[in-house]
């Protein structure tokens, strides 16, 4: 999992605010999706799909060339493979 949030944090900084903090909450804050969608005022659905597309984002994004070489462990993490 530390390598999952460690790429998380340190690609994040590109993603919308609400995608950032969704994930945020979610994984950094350790929440469950009914305890996130209650603090940013959502619905659970709404925060469900902030955090599939923030992911989402973030995975393209480690995929691109300079970001994690080779799509490099930090990127396979993400995928749910690797070390």
């Amino acid at each position: 999992r530390r390598p999952r949030l460690a790429a998380l944090r340190e690609q994040g900084t590109g993603l919308p605010p609400d995608r950032r903090e969704a994930l945020e909450l979610r994984f950094f804050g350790d929440l469950d999706v009914r305890q996130v969608a209650a603090v940013m005022n959502r619905n659970e659905g709404a925060v469900k799909m902030l955090v599939h597309r923030g992911l989402a984002q973030l995975r393209r994004a480690m995929a691109e060339p300079g970001s994690a070489p080779g799509g490099g462990p930090a990127a396979r993490s993400l995928r749910g493979g690797g070390s």
